[in-house]
């Protein structure tokens, strides 16, 4: 047996998401039919992140365990050769049969990309965020310096499952202003459903002075969802590493 570890770039603008949805176009979906063509038999991939409809990848994680001949480096010739343009494995590596690549990682990093200006170029529209109006850098500090550490982010989760711990601790948080683009990233050892995009929509509604940081404070503190901003669009989010 096995234990094959991919890294995994994708467009996720042609994708349903990472987690198999039925026959619709998951990036899970069609590595594990890449997979299967090559080895003539099931195989199950484990995905280190389930990116949502929309989120782009560039350092994803994925392993899956099975009984062949084939070598790492063919895996990667031979998924790439049957995967679409969409999807490029960068990374194939055989690892030991207990590694996990979601419950092994140490790790995960998230960047998301916001265009702030009156327009943006149509080809960032699947690929950038965008607010056009005014977006104060140094209340986009003060809300980072109030998110970094160990939260209940329960105001900032979509679809909180009972059994989930909402707890996280967020272990840095940059932002950067490039050219006209704010550059948020992100590094836990996990995230909650939708809690990047959450984080980031909060944040915007107090850099643009329609809440107060003390609103970001007490959403926090109010662990209730309708307390927080919005989720922002997908299209500017970016899996960008996982650590293990």
């Amino acid at each position: 047996m096995k234990n094959i570890k991919l890294t995994v770039q994708y467009d996720g603008s042609k994708f349903y998401g990472w987690q198999k949805l039925n026959d619709l176009p998951s990036v899970q979906l069609e590595i594990e039919k890449a997979v299967t063509k090559m080895v003539n038999q099931p195989v199950k991939i484990n995905g280190a992140g389930r990116t949502d409809k929309g989120v782009h990848a560039k350092g994803q994680v994925c392993n899956f365990i099975v009984d062949t001949d084939i070598s790492a480096n063919q895996f990667l010739m031979g998924v790439n050769h049957f995967t679409s343009d969409s999807i490029v494995i960068v990374k194939s590596e055989e690892v030991d049969l207990d590694f996990h690549a979601r419950f092994s990682a140490k790790s995960k990093t998230y960047k998301y990309i916001l265009c702030n200006k009156y327009y943006m170029e149509p080809w960032f529209n699947d690929y950038k965020g965008h607010r056009k109006y005014y977006l104060d850098f140094d209340l986009l500090l003060k809300c980072r310096d109030m998110l970094i550490g160990k939260h209940d982010f329960t105001s900032f989760v979509n679809d909180l499952e009972e059994d989930t711990n909402p707890i996280r601790t967020i272990d840095e948080i940059t932002i950067e202003k490039i050219d006209d683009d704010f550059v948020f990233t992100f590094k836990a050892e996990s995230f909650l459903r939708n809690m990047v995009r959450i984080l980031v929509g909060s944040m915007v509604d107090v850099a643009r002075g329609r809440k107060s940081i003390e609103w970001l404070k007490n959403a926090l503190e109010n662990k209730d969802r309708q307390s927080a901003g919005i989720t922002i669009e997908p299209c500017g989010l970016y899996l960008m590493d996982i650590e293990y």
